[in-house]
């Protein structure tokens, strides 16, 4: 029986099974703050010191406009994000992080920077490999971008 070569396709559906096995710990995570998963990738993507237009975070987070508004809404709700004028535009409203969503934006990042399970059982050398080859990974596409 001949194995199939190890291609980044093969690897990509590696990695995509772990992602969806992952899946209801991640959310229940996100349950356990509060947060859907949108209102997570927002609360997430909010930079304190350089809060995002509308526009912006929509695009950070690839959803529309009219969806991030409800969003926005809810997460205002919680008072965890405010909508301020942008200093560039005043036609243009930033989302900025309240002092309540900066404590649980980190909340979030700690919460979400455990691996799931699957990658726990690496040993620290394949762990370390794994990390090298998705950091080449990133900057290649990096350098591509900028060419």
């Amino acid at each position: 029986m001949a194995t199939e070569p190890k291609t980044a396709a093969s690897a990509w559906a590696l990695f995509w099974q772990i992602f969806q096995a992952d899946k209801r710990r991640r959310w229940g995570r996100l349950a356990d703050l509060g947060l859907t998963p949108v209102q997570a990738m927002a609360v997430a993507s909010i930079d304190a010191d350089d809060p995002p237009t509308m526009s912006q975070l929509a695009g950070t987070i690839i959803c529309d406009s009219s969806t991030l508004t409800g969003v926005v809404d809810r997460l205002e709700a919680l008072d965890l994000v405010e909508r301020r004028p942008a200093a560039h535009d005043r036609r243009a409203k930033c989302v900025g992080l309240t002092a309540a969503g900066e404590q649980l934006q980190r909340r979030l990042r700690t919460q979400m920077a455990a691996p799931p399970p699957q990658l726990e059982h690496l040993t620290a050398e394949e762990a370390e490999q794994l990390h090298d080859l998705l950091a080449a990974a990133v900057a290649r596409h990096a350098a591509q971008r900028l060419d």
